[in-house]
C-alpha cells in the first residue's frame, strides 16, 4: 500500500486441508425480472410485495417460500432477463379428432417458469361457445379452466397465453408443451454485485434463481469471489444445475459432474444443487420442480439452526414440503449415486426411514478442503466480516512503537483484545439456544514484526479458526456372542 492509497483492512482466507470439519445476514436473491431490473437490492417481507414491484420470476417465488418457511425478510436484486424463456411447440394427442388448433403465445418478457404442461379436455365443445372445461397440469397440480366464450386463456403470472383457433375440442384429448425461465448474463451478474456492494445490507448468501449453465455458474462464482477480494464482503452463492435429460439419473449425475468440473471455488464461494423435488409455490399454487439448492437454502435460514449447523443433520427431520410427484423419478443419491462425487448438493432418502433429506451439502471447493462444507464456509465468512470490521476501527489510530518501528507489546495486546472480544461475541458464544458456539476456537494475533514507521504503514495479523467437527458417517460393529 502506498502513502496515497485509501486505507483499508484486508482479509483473505487460507483454507487448510483435513481440518475439523439463524445466523447473520440476509439472503440476496439475484433474479432476472420483467419490471424494474435496475440491480438495486430491495428488502421484502412477502412474495406478494416483491411480485407487485417486479412481476413474477422463480426468484420471487423462492422469496415467497423463504418468508413463509423461515419467517425472515429477503433481498431481491432485480436484473434484466438476458435470454427470454420460451415455450416449445404443442404436441397434440396421437390421433386428435377435434378441429381446434391450440398454440402457446409467449409474453413480452418471454415465459417465466421452467415447467412441463399438460392441457386436458374435460368437457367438449366448440370454441367461442360456453361450456368447455379444461384442466391444466404442471405434472403435480391440476387447475380447472372454464373457457366460457373466450378463445384464449392467459396463465396468471407465468408469461404465456394458451390460444384456441376456431373449431372443436373433444373430451379426454390432451396436449403437452414445456416452458423455460429467463436466463442471466455477465452484465446482470456484474450489476447485481455492484448494487449489493453499494448497500449497507449485511448479506450472508446469494441465490441465483435460474438454472445455471456452466458459463453462468462460473460468472456467479467469479462475482462472489470478487465481492470478497474487491469489496471486502464475504458470501456464499447457491444455484441450480441444468437438466441434460439423460436416460437415468445416475448418467445425468455423471454427465453434469463432467460438465461442471471446471467450476471450482477455492474459498467455498459457490454451491450447486443437483436434482429437483416439487414444492407448492405459495404465490401461484403450482407445484414446480425446485433444485436441491432451494431446499438447502430454506433449511439454512431456519430459526432453529445457526450458521455452523449443517443443512443435512438427520435428527432435524425430513425436508418440509418436499414432494415427489407421481410422474417424477428424481435423483436419489442413496440409490442412484454420482452427485456427491461431482461435488453437488443433492437429495437422498433413508434406508430405514421415510421422507426426503439433503444427502450432503457441498461447495465447489476441493475435495480435501475444509470449505467443501457450506456451514464451514459460512463460519469462515463470518470470521472475515468480524475481523474486517474490527481492524477497520483501528485504522488511523496511533500506537506506541519501539525504536525499530515495531509495535509496543502492550499496544499489540490492547488491539488483540478488541478484535478477539468481537470474535468471542460473534463466533465463540451461542447464538441459537441449544446449538452451541459457532467454532471450537478462534483467535486473532497481531504481528510484532511490522515496521509502523512512515505514512503507509501496514499492520498484519492472523486469525486462527478451529471449526467444529461434522459427523459424516457412523461405523458400528455389532458383536454377537
Amino acid at each position: 500500500m502506498g502513502a496515497l492509497d485509501l486505507p483499508s483492512a484486508d482479509v483473505s482466507i487460507n483454507a487448510q486441508a483435513n481440518a475439523g470439519g439463524a445466523g447473520s445476514g440476509y439472503i440476496a436473491i439475484i433474479t432476472p425480472v420483467a419490471t424494474l431490473d435496475d440491480g438495486v437490492p430491495r428488502l421484502y417481507a412477502s412474495g406478494a410485495a416483491a411480485l407487485a414491484v417486479h412481476g413474477y420470476s422463480p426468484g420471487i417465488a423462492y422469496g415467497a417460500l423463504h418468508a413463509v418457511r423461515t419467517r425472515r425478510p429477503f433481498l431481491v436484486v432485480p436484473i434484466a432477463i438476458a435470454v427470454d424463456g420460451e415455450s416449445s411447440a404443442v404436441i397434440d394427442t396421437a390421433a386428435p379428432t377435434g378441429t381446434c388448433v391450440v398454440t402457446i403465445t409467449d409474453g413480452a418478457a418471454g415465459t417465466l417458469e421452467d415447467a412441463d404442461w399438460t392441457l386436458t379436455v374435460k368437457t367438449a365443445g366448440t370454441i367461442a361457445t360456453a361450456g368447455i372445461v379444461l384442466t391444466l397440469s404442471d405434472g403435480y397440480i391440476s387447475k380447472t379452466i372454464r373457457l366460457g366464450t373466450a378463445n384464449s386463456y392467459l396463465v396468471p403470472d407465468l408469461g404465456f397465453t394458451i390460444a384456441f383457433s376456431a373449431g372443436t375440442l373433444v373430451a379426454d384429448e390432451y396436449l403437452t408443451w414445456t416452458t423455460t425461465a429467463g436466463a442471466i448474463d455477465t452484465t446482470g451478474v456484474t450489476l447485481a454485485r455492484t448494487g449489493l456492494a453499494a448497500t449497507q445490507y449485511k448479506v450472508r448468501t446469494w441465490l441465483a434463481d435460474t438454472r445455471l449453465t456452466v458459463t453462468n455458474a462460473g460468472l456467479v462464482n467469479a462475482a462472489a469471489t470478487a465481492y470478497a477480494s474487491s469489496n471486502e464482503r464475504f458470501v456464499m452463492a447457491r444455484g441450480a444445475t441444468t437438466d441434460l435429460s439423460e436416460s437415468t439419473w445416475a448418467l445425468e449425475a455423471a454427465a453434469l459432474a463432467a460438465s461442471y468440473a471446471a467450476v471450482n471455488s477455492t474459498d467455498g464461494r459457490l454451491s450447486l444443487g443437483f436434482g429437483f423435488r416439487r414444492v407448492v409455490c405459495p404465490m401461484t399454487g403450482w407445484g414446480f420442480r425446485r433444485s436441491a439448492a432451494w431446499f438447502a437454502s430454506l433449511v439454512e435460514y431456519r430459526r432453529d439452526r445457526d450458521i455452523h449447523n449443517t443443512t443435512w443433520h438427520r435428527a432435524r427431520g425430513a425436508l418440509e414440503g418436499c414432494i415427489l410427484g407421481s410422474d417424477d423419478t428424481e435423483h436419489d443419491e442413496r440409490n442412484d449415486s454420482g452427485a456427491l462425487a461431482g461435488r453437488f448438493t443433492c437429495f437422498t432418502t433413508l434406508a430405514n426411514g421415510t421422507g426426503t433429506y439433503i444427502a450432503k451439502d457441498l461447495t465447489r471447493a476441493a475435495d480435501d478442503s475444509t470449505l467443501l462444507l457450506p456451514n464451514n464456509a459460512q463460519v469462515t465468512n463470518e470470521v472475515c466480516r468480524i475481523v474486517s470490521a474490527e481492524t477497520t476501527r483501528i485504522i488511523g489510530g496511533d500506537v506506541i512503537k519501539n525504536s525499530d518501528g515495531t509495535i509496543d507489546a502492550n499496544q499489540a495486546v490492547d488491539i488483540e483484545e478488541a478484535v478477539n472480544g468481537a470474535l468471542y461475541r460473534g463466533i465463540l458464544r451461542e447464538h441459537v439456544k441449544g446449538r452451541g458456539p459457532r467454532a471450537s476456537a478462534c483467535r486473532w494475533t497481531a504481528s510484532r514484526d511490522d515496521d509502523l514507521r512512515g505514512g503507509a504503514a501496514v499492520m498484519t495479523g492472523v486469525a486462527k479458526l478451529n471449526l467444529r467437527g461434522v459427523i459424516s458417517s457412523v461405523l458400528t460393529e455389532v458383536v454377537v456372542s
